[in-house]
């Protein structure tokens, strides 16, 4: 068992298929399968530039990152 399947409770095969198991609710990523949720964010694409100037700013969100 790889770290896909514990968890989501199921083997990732194609694309097709991992997407019929998975589904978005809102800011959650929810398994069909195991009921687990997790939450997901939106995607941005900044230059390093605009990162370091965020930093820089504190205009950051508190806390660790954990994955």
């Amino acid at each position: 068992m790889d770290w896909f399947e514990r968890l989501t409770g199921f083997r990732e095969t194609g694309y097709d298929a991992t997407r019929r198991q998975l589904e978005v609710q809102g800011t959650q990523l929810h398994s069909r399968v195991n009921g687990q949720s997790w939450g997901i964010g939106a995607l941005e694409l900044v230059s390093l530039g605009e990162l370091q100037g965020r930093v820089s700013a504190g205009s950051g969100l508190a806390g660790r990152l954990r994955m």
